[in-house]
């Protein structure tokens, strides 16, 4: 799910940041692209929205298998996505809490 919504969303931006973080080897790329889907998922389900939360989040859980770079700019893509929620959010959607 969040693969999709990742394409959709985010597009070819996030997805050549994360080329250039991984030296432009696809296949680790596409890798690096399902834990961050992973991820999301593991911070939705848990409600994680804060910036600090999920850095922490991230590194404990994908520290091992994410280099620095990596690591980095997963945390810049959150960032950015964070910082124009409001863009990526139809205004038509309601949601229910």
């Amino acid at each position: 799910m969040f693969k999709k919504l990742f394409a959709l969303r985010f597009g070819s931006s996030c997805e050549t940041q994360i080329l250039e973080a991984c030296e432009w080897d696809e296949e680790r790329a596409e890798e690096v692209m399902d834990i961050f889907s992973e991820f999301l998922s593991i911070c939705a389900d848990d409600r994680i929205v804060e910036k600090n939360a999920i850095t922490k989040k991230l590194n404990d859980s994908f520290g091992e298998v994410l280099d620095e770079y990596e690591t980095k700019v997963l945390l810049e893509i959150v960032d950015q996505s964070m910082a124009n929620a409001h863009f990526l959010i139809d205004g038509d959607e309601k949601y229910e809490n």
